[in-house]
């Protein structure tokens, strides 16, 4: 639940009653974030680089709070397929946490349960959208080398997307497989009654979603 609780772009508020609200670039983010939140990894807010959380079902004081410092974002590109960021925990340690389509995660992993492919097709034949999560620990030599591209490819003044997926690829690979999620596609309202329409009309309509045939 780490990854879900850390690798994203989601920001924290608080509304009138002090009830915590996420806003999130996408209803997906959203869902893993809340998901992560209700089985005790809640994200809590960013304040600089410094991100919050509160493990497990401690409600409130310092109780289970972990704070990760932001060292990196890779950013999610059509082209990537996944996104990820490099974090430092309390005790010091770098981590790369990441999440993506499993067409580019297992190819990335350095070793992973074969059993995880039946999983991906059963939920890509339910039509749910799937992710897989990963992740790396990085010495400090590994580190120290994508901080030095990572921070030459950010002020690129041509070529900028394509050195920050470069250096991205660099740290993005031997990956620990953790596991898979899988969100319901919901339509969104009065889709369903226009493509009912447009069949009676005699009007072919393809629907072409996700990275998987089963889907």
């Amino acid at each position: 639940w780490e990854v879900l609780a850390v690798s994203h772009t989601v920001v924290a508020t608080e509304d009138q009653t002090g009830k915590l609200l996420y806003e999130a670039e996408s209803p997906d983010e959203n869902a893993l974030v809340e998901a992560a939140a209700g089985l005790g990894w809640r994200f809590l807010g960013r304040r600089g680089q410094a991100l919050t959380v509160r493990r497990g079902s401690c409600a409130e004081g310092e109780e289970g709070l972990e704070t990760y410092k932001i060292l990196a974002l890779n950013a999610f590109t059509s082209a990537r397929k996944r996104q990820s960021v490099v974090a430092q925990r309390a005790s010091g340690e770098r981590v790369l946490l990441v999440k993506g389509a499993d067409t580019v995660m297992l190819s990335r992993a350095a070793s992973y349960d074969g059993s995880i492919n039946a999983h991906l097709t059963a939920f890509a034949e339910e039509g749910l959208r799937t992710l897989v999560l990963g992740r790396r620990t990085l010495s400090d030599e590994e580190f120290a080398a994508y901080q030095a591209a990572y921070a030459k490819a950010q002020t690129a003044l041509e070529g900028r997307e394509a050195a920050l997926a470069a250096a991205a690829e660099s740290v993005e690979r031997d990956l620990e497989i953790l596991g898979v999620t899988a969100i319901e596609d919901k339509l969104q309202v009065g889709v369903q009654g226009t493509i009912e329409r447009l069949r009676a009309a005699s009007i072919k309509l393809w629907v072409l979603t996700g990275d998987k045939l089963e889907t």
